[in-house]
């Protein structure tokens, strides 16, 4: 039936292929600093070095048929990982006779390509041709960057027919789970709009467990006064140094030898983590705050430095701590958790990438996001790990604004969000957000007022003087 042995040899393929992409992430934190963790990057699926199997079993024999399960998903939303292309030469096997994926986030970073890699497992028609299916869905074009043409396929476009329906008549062929797809069902009926609904099953968290306490999220703008201010404004003018403006369009595009993607990520996250650095102090306070009424309370955000300085600041207040980024060894995970669910750990403060998903942290109602990655999967994943079975109280998620870089990646969130629910939800109208998901688009956005405007740096304290001083500095050049 199947051989171990086999499966054995895949994981040893499949670690050597994690040690090497591993070295070459060491080496693009070179440039973008130690302190940035892959989590954060918009435009790549999660890089967690955990794989989507444990195992791997494959048959014996080649005319052996298995069936695909496979959990997580998610991580195969890039048709260029190494992830993707495993998990697609085992559903495009012939000998494999179904495929059954599960996730609770089929569309993580809000974009139809995100998609492609899914239904391409369950051998859809639409995934017969990638370049039409980007084309129809993912607004799909020759664009300019850097001054040359790429192909560029992270937009959407005519969603309403990719909206997932509920009630597909599969019988005794339908499965059960997040999102549950199965291959050899009926072929999807002239109705484009049910063309991936009728090969999907979706329940939400609401439906499923329906005693869980509700959620209340909140967007809290904090003053950080001049010096935060004026280190972020500093970042944000270097950024600007590989960027070209239109002054007839008031857009950005980056300068040509800044066309690399790493190149524009590297002064991107600059900017991000400067942001979050300013709020550490902040954050800490507020936390102290929430312990002033409740026993626990987490945080989340995507830097490690910015982890331990929330650590540090609120140790100072004599709050116990534990914090875990990918720097925390495995072995002390799981303790880190138990510790902060038995009471032991008041503030438990975490990374998206590494504490983001698969843990329990109910001990707490509160949550604050201190920043947040560029996936809404990632930030609702992060909400979740307080929002569990176990919780009793009513869970308040508290999203911290300082910079315009923020209000922008917050609108961006927002815009992804849309999209998800205009291909996912029946009761949704299927309009997708016309706001822009590029980084570039972000990019413009952000810097059209030089990255916030009159009114947020009177919220700084700047005098109108001041502030006609920051502007012209800012500008200069552009």
């Amino acid at each position: 039936m199947f051989d171990r042995k086999v499966g054995v040899n895949l994981v040893r393929k499949r670690k050597e292929k994690e040690d090497k992409a591993k070295k070459a992430r060491k080496k693009k934190k070179g440039n973008w600093g130690d302190d940035y963790e892959d989590d954060f990057n918009p435009e790549t699926s999660s890089s967690s070095e955990e794989s989507v199997v444990e195992e791997a079993l494959t048959p014996a024999a080649t005319n052996s048929p298995f069936v695909l399960i496979c959990d997580e998903a998610h991580k195969i939303q890039s048709m260029e990982t190494a992830q993707t292309k495993g998990v697609l030469k085992l559903a495009m096997s012939q000998s494999c006779v179904g495929v059954l994926l599960l996730t609770g986030t089929p569309m993580n970073n809000g974009k139809p390509l995100n998609v492609f890699p899914l239904l391409r497992a369950i051998r859809h028609e639409l995934a017969n041709n990638q370049k039409k299916y980007e084309t129809r869905y993912c607004d799909g074009r020759m664009s300019n960057f850097g001054g040359r043409q790429v192909w560029d396929a992270k937009g959407s476009s005519n969603l309403k027919e990719l909206q997932v329906s509920e009630g597909s008549e599969w019988g005794e062929r339908s499965f059960t789970g997040t999102i549950g797809v199965c291959m050899g069902s009926p072929p999807p009926p002239p109705l484009l709009q049910e063309k991936i609904g009728q090969y999907m099953l979706r329940k939400t968290k609401e439906e499923v467990l329906k005693d869980l306490p509700a959620r209340r999220r909140e967007l809290r703008f904090i003053n950080l006064g001049k010096q935060s201010y004026m280190k972020y404004k500093h970042c944000l003018s270097e950024m600007l140094k590989h960027f070209t403006h239109n002054k007839a369009t008031n857009t950005y595009t980056p300068k040509e030898k800044s066309a690399d993607s790493n190149a524009v990520m590297g002064v991107l996250v600059k900017v991000a983590a400067c942001a979050s650095r300013g709020k550490a102090q902040e954050a800490a306070a507020i936390a102290f705050n929430v312990l002033q009424a409740k026993d626990a309370v987490v945080l989340y955000t995507g830097f490690v430095k910015t982890a331990h300085a929330i650590k540090e600041e609120l140790e100072g207040m004599g709050v116990s701590c534990g914090v875990l980024t990918g720097e925390t060894k495995l072995k002390d995970r799981h303790t880190l958790v138990e510790d902060f669910q038995a009471g032991h750990i008041s503030a438990f403060i975490g990374t998206f990438g590494a504490a983001g998903t698969g843990i329990t942290l109910t001990a707490a109602s509160t949550i604050i996001l201190v920043d947040r990655p560029w996936r809404p999967g990632d930030c609702f994943q992060a909400e979740d790990r307080i929002r569990r079975i176990g919780q009793k109280e009513q869970c308040h998620s508290i999203w911290l604004q300082a910079f315009a870089w923020d209000k922008q990646v917050d609108e961006l969130i927002k815009a992804k969000e849309q999209n998800i629910n205009a291909v996912l939800n029946k009761e949704s109208s299927g309009q997708a957000s016309t706001s822009s998901l590029s980084v570039t688009a972000l990019l413009t956005a952000m810097t059209n007022g030089i990255g916030g405007n009159q009114q947020m740096l009177s919220q700084h304290g700047f005098t109108q003087e001041e502030k006609e001083d920051e502007f012209d500095g800012m500008n200069a050049g552009f």
